[in-house]
This record gives C-alpha cells, structure tokens and sequence, in this order.
C-alpha cells in the first residue's frame, strides 16, 4: 500500500498549518499525528515531560516486536514565523512553508512508512 507523492506532500501540508511553535500548538500536532495513526490500527503512547521546561509530549508508535531494532526519529515543533509562512506554497512540485524542511515533510514520509511497514505485517520492531 506504499503511499504516493501526493498523499505525502498533502499530509505535509497538513502538519504545517499547525501552528507549532508554542507548547498548545506543538500538542495540537501531536494529538494530529496520534489520531492518524489511530485511525490506521495503530497504538500510540504519549509520555509527558519533553522540552526544556517539561511542557511538551512525546509519542511513540510500534510496529512489530522482533529483530531488527529500528527507530525514526522526528520532531513536530518550530521556531515562530511570520502567520504566511503558515500556509503552505507549491511552485514547481515543492512545497514551501514553515517546518517543510526540518521538518514536517520528513515527518510526513516517516508516518507513511510506518502505516506501510504495519500493513506488510513488519516483524522488526519499528
């Protein structure tokens, strides 16, 4: 079922109309990524106590429980910006807007992967 180029830039453009510089908005991605990864058949675990005053969360998804060991890493907040750069821009098939780069386009491919990877019936741990 590996997602195509479009459904990962439009969960792309998704995630960065989140407005994720603040503790509110990053949980508000967070609860997002969650409730996606939910609706796919997937458990989540959300631990508190992120960030430098322990004010954020953080999420955790698995896939399989064997050999080998094999974990993505990402972030869901950014530094504030101006409130344009919170609407997503495409010239010449890229996108442009706060956190593409570092990093919710990153984000974006991971969780499509992770649904790719729950789907196949992935024995690594993932």
């Amino acid at each position: 079922m590996a997602a195509n180029k479009t459904e990962v830039l439009g969960l792309t453009r998704r995630l960065i109309r989140y407005r994720s510089y603040t503790p509110g908005g990053a949980e508000s991605t967070i609860d997002f990524i969650s409730g996606w990864f939910e609706a796919r058949g997937l458990e989540t675990a959300r631990y508190k106590g992120a960030g430098p005053h322990g004010e954020l969360s953080s999420l955790v998804v698995r896939v399989g429980s064997g050999r080998p060991r094999i974990l993505l890493h990402g972030h869901a907040d950014v530094v504030p910006g101006d409130e344009e750069q919170f609407e997503v821009l495409e010239r010449d098939g890229e996108l442009f807007g706060r956190g593409v780069y570092d990093m919710k386009g990153a984000l974006a491919a991971m969780m499509y992967a992770v649904e790719d990877l729950h789907v196949t019936g992935c024995e690594a741990t993932v």
